[in-house]
């Protein structure tokens, strides 16, 4: 059990922190402004500055047409499913669901999960190191960018003005510090490396004090506490999606002349979606809108345990045997 739950503390800690917020909201007054908040998540990414291997971006650039394929998969091709697909639940679903999914839709790449995965399955560690970095890059600025034009499907249609200030404000909380990180890295780079597990896990620790923190300022909301029959159909909807952003990756490669361990990697990179990014970068962009916050996370919160065990299940699959295997013999 203890090595279970050491194993497993995030995700436990993930449950935890939602169950107890949303029982406690009154600490939600520690919060006040978003202060805490804000400074958690420009530690985040300080953090993020420090470990990202963006010498791999350089390294990388020769398969440029996997690149462009996977970029535009993650920050294209999703986005516009969600947009047409959201339609079909969308009378159904709370207005904070519905903003929560079109959030996550824009979403880039897990950085650490997805390489894991190519790693152990055989894949090209190179491609899904350089797209998990070059996503969650551009996912700073491209992202905020897709979810003010995906909110009108939301009726949350936001001033020009206020983007402006939003994109500023996520300068000053994410690409300073990043680049504050990068620079370190830069002159450090033996140290940043020693130290990226210690800084991931105070990264993941610094996330479950956001979702806590969250959680408990959207307590009073009575959207949040409907019975769990409420979630269903927003669950059931992420379930079948990322079942059908796995066909969407199949059918490229079946028709594609590319590698068994390339394969991997697209597999791995391209249906996936950070919380590692994703709370921070939904915690800064509603920032003054609480209320919406804690519901709109919850597909995130779903969504990332749920594709891990997807990742987990087709790892032993036939194809993914074979596709190895092809790379063993190259």
């Amino acid at each position: 059990m203890l090595k279970f739950i050491t194993k497993q503390w995030f995700m436990l800690g993930l449950i935890t922190v939602v169950i107890v917020g949303s029982l406690y909201p009154q600490v939600a007054s520690w919060n006040e402004g978003g202060r805490l908040t804000t400074s958690f998540v420009a530690l985040i990414f300080l953090g993020m500055g420090i470990t990202l291997p963006s010498e791999a971006v350089v390294n990388g650039l020769s398969k440029w047409k996997i690149h462009l394929f996977i970029q535009a998969f993650i920050f294209v091709i999703t986005p516009i499913y969600f947009a047409l697909t959201i339609g079909l639940i969308k009378g159904q679903i709370s207005r904070e669901i519905l903003i929560g999914l079109l959030a996550l839709s824009v979403l880039p790449t897990t950085i650490s999960t997805c390489t894991v995965f190519t790693q152990i399955s055989g894949g090209n560690s190179i491609i899904t190191l350089f797209n998990a970095s070059l996503s969650n890059i551009l996912g700073i600025f491209i992202s905020p960018l897709l979810l003010s034009v995906l909110l009108r499907e939301a009726g949350q249609v936001m001033p020009m003005s206020v983007l402006v200030k939003i994109i500023t404000g996520l300068g000053f909380t994410m690409v300073l510090p990043l680049i504050i990180g990068q620079v370190f890295r830069y002159f450090n780079r033996q140290k940043a490396i020693a130290a990226k597990k210690k800084i991931g896990s105070f990264s993941n620790f610094l996330i479950l004090l956001i979702v806590f923190f969250t959680m408990a300022g959207s307590a009073s909301n009575p959207s949040i506490k409907q019975d769990f029959s409420g979630y269903a159909i927003p669950i059931i909807y992420l379930i079948i999606t990322h079942f059908i952003l796995l066909v969407f990756v199949f059918i490229a490669l079946k028709i594609s002349h590319l590698s068994g361990p390339e394969k991997i990697s697209i597999v791995y990179t391209a249906p996936q979606k950070t919380l590692a990014m994703g709370v921070p970068l939904l915690s800064a962009y509603f920032a003054k809108q609480p209320e919406i916050l804690g519901i709109a996370i919850l597909p995130l919160l779903f969504y990332h345990p749920w594709q891990l065990i997807i990742a987990g299940i087709i790892k032993p699959m036939p194809f993914m045997k074979k596709w190895r295997a092809e790379g063993e013999e190259e």
